[in-house]
């Protein structure tokens, strides 16, 4: 399978995160670094471990959602990756499922299913989706929604009180699916 040069790059970098390889993914990533410019881990000078290391990952999660309106296994790859980082992926997701792209919204939610009570900040911004004219949007927000559990329970029950009938017609199930606390 031939594959363009950003895909073997996004690849990569999510096989660094599984692997938890993080530094390698981030210098692997730039275009330009060959393999053989890429100084050994222990070689490279200290570095600062909070605002530099909170980039990278900002940076590789933003690399990750870039890729999720593929139609391709990177996508998929992308939103294991992102639902394994868990809750700092979870503003970017956000972000996600108010795209144009169906593909992207289908695959943000199922990043925030994995990542389940974590992502309970992106409730608001999933009820929407259950309205959504794409039926795969519509079943990944609710089994979003229902994996986030007892976190996304008041924002469900405002949807359902509200007065839009379809919403309640399907918020009501996922609140019923997510049981009593």
């Amino acid at each position: 399978m031939d594959m363009n040069h950003r895909s073997r790059n996004v690849l990569f970098i999510v096989a660094a995160l599984l692997a938890g390889c993080a530094d390698t993914a981030s210098t692997r990533s730039g275009s330009t670094t060959s393999e053989a410019e890429v100084p050994a881990a222990s070689s490279r000078p200290p570095q600062d471990s909070g605002g530099k290391a909170r980039q990278r990952k900002e940076e590789e999660i933003l690399g990750l959602i870039g890729v999720l309106g593929r139609q391709d296994a990177t996508a998929a790859t992308a939103v294991d990756a992102l639902g394994r980082l868990g809750k700092p992926a979870v503003p970017a997701l956000t972000r996600a499922v108010q795209s144009d792209d169906a593909r992207v919204r289908a695959n943000a939610a199922q990043a925030l299913y994995r990542i389940g009570p974590g992502s309970a900040e992106a409730v608001p911004c999933l009820i929407p989706l259950l309205l959504d004219k794409n039926p795969l949007v519509r079943d990944r927000a609710a089994w979003a929604l229902r994996n986030i559990g007892s976190p996304g329970i008041p924002a469900i029950t405002a949807a359902i009180r509200g007065k839009d009938r379809k919403l309640c017609l399907a918020a009501f199930p996922i609140l019923n699916g997510i049981g009593p606390g």
